[in-house]
């Protein structure tokens, strides 16, 4: 098994955080928005990675994962919370 040294730990865990907080902010809007902040998420993404001037390629692929953990997340959440409303008289 390979180590991951701390620092690219701490890295991994603050994006999983960030990503978190994004999913909070978009799953308290209104459904109907909700697309158009993932759109939006996917668009400050872009910017980041063109600013930093990082390989297209790899910042596509960074976007599109990240995007995609966004869904899994927002799935999550109304999930749970279905499976919670179901529960509550």
């Amino acid at each position: 098994m390979v180590e991951v040294p701390p620092e690219i730990k701490n890295v991994m865990d603050q994006q999983e955080a960030s990503l978190q907080r994004i999913a909070m902010w978009i799953i308290g809007l209104p459904r109907e928005n909700r697309a158009a902040a993932i759109d939006l998420a996917r668009k400050v993404f872009e910017e980041t990675f063109q600013q930093a001037s990082l390989n297209p390629e790899l910042a596509r692929k960074w976007v599109d994962l990240n995007v995609e953990r966004l869904h899994a997340f927002l799935f999550d959440m109304e999930a749970g919370w279905r499976a919670w409303a179901r529960l509550t008289p």
